[in-house]
């Protein structure tokens, strides 16, 4: 069926139209909606209608961002493959439901998950930090981890790794290497092995924001730049995330928390590879300078706060750490020792 190729699903009325052509709704039936807001890369609504609460997603061409970002739509594609995947590692309800994936308008229908529920960034941009959580953050991503690399139908099926450089590698670290040229050598080899090393499946976006927290349960979002790469990344991007919250609450217990989920993680996922707690190490860095320098900064963080992360992280870098509890307890003794 051809529809409009303008199709706007933030507008209810064309919404409606869409769902009542694909026999969703009955022309006359009520839908309750709401626009998501939050999300850079995609158009995000909340429905109800007779028994059904969806979230239905749309890709965006142009990112919601101040600098220009362009992506192909089709990546929500395998943002629907990757959301049935994760749903079958996952414990019951630690993944929403694929109901459907239109394949022509790049428009994704999935469970939206019940009122009460909590986003993890919003919890810890208050200050409410749970050490139970953390811990339970790092199995999360352990388990992911761990089943992607004996999966070769997975790795087969996330093969193709063009959204993850397009999404992550192009606007965060190639993009502040040339905001940062200070840092560009570090960036270059960075890149390099990220892309070299292709162990098992990697979700690409494992954040706070995409982490939802229903009483003690984590609900796992996003999965449109989950590929076969490095896994490294995800641990970096996520406990970029913990440090940057230290940096702007100048709390201290965020790194402790950053200690906990790598212990979990390292319970659930042991690469055998030498130089992998290292690498995990460096995407940490990595990060920490693309969400100051890069297409999508930090928004929290106020400019002395930006500077003191670039400061702190490029003279961290220098000592080329091995251990994550010896990085963490450097990068901690440093922010002790702060006074922005």
């Amino acid at each position: 069926m051809k529809l409009d190729q303008n199709l706007d699903i933030e507008n209810k009325r064309d919404l409606s139209k869409y769902l009542n052509q694909q026999g969703w709704i009955a022309t006359e039936e009520q839908m309750d909606f709401e626009v998501l807001r939050g999300g850079v890369s995609n158009k995000a609504v909340y429905v109800s209608f007779g028994s059904n609460r969806m979230v239905i997603k749309q890709a965006l061409e142009k990112l919601r961002t101040e600098a220009e970002w362009f992506s192909d739509p089709k990546r929500l594609k395998i943002e629907a493959e990757g959301l049935k995947w994760m749903g079958k590692q996952l414990p019951e309800g630690a993944v929403p439901k694929h109901i459907f994936f239109d394949n022509e308008h790049f428009i994704l229908g999935m469970e939206a998950i019940p009122q009460p529920h909590d986003n993890l960034k919003e919890l810890l941009l208050n200050g409410m930090l749970d050490f139970f959580l953390a811990e339970k953050l790092g199995h999360m991503l352990g388990i992911i981890h761990h089943k992607g690399a004996s999966d070769p139908e997975a790795q087969q099926l996330f093969e193709d790794h063009a959204f993850f450089i397009n999404l992550r590698i192009e606007p965060y670290y190639k993009h502040s290497a040339r905001e940062l040229p200070e840092a560009g050598t570090f960036f270059e080899k960075l890149i390099e092995d990220t892309l070299k090393n292709r162990i098992t499946i990697v979700h690409g976006d494992f954040s706070p924001k995409n982490i939802l927290v229903k009483k003690d349960r984590l609900i796992l979002l996003d999965f449109e730049v989950t590929h076969f790469g490095d896994p490294a990344f995800d641990v970096g991007f996520l406990l970029c995330h913990f440090l940057s919250k230290a940096n702007y609450l100048r709390s201290a217990k965020f790194v402790d928390a950053a200690l906990e989920i790598w212990g979990a993680y390292h319970s659930q996922f042991k690469n055998g590879d030498s130089d992998y707690e290292k690498r995990c190490i460096r995407h940490i860095m990595g990060c920490m300078i693309a969400r100051i320098y890069g297409r999508s900064p930090l928004e929290y963080l106020s400019q002395e706060q930006k500077d003191w992360q670039s400061d702190t992280t490029l003279a961290l870098i220098k000592k080329d750490h091995q251990r994550m509890k010896e990085f963490l307890m450097d990068y901690k003794t440093a922010l002790n020792g702060s006074n922005h």
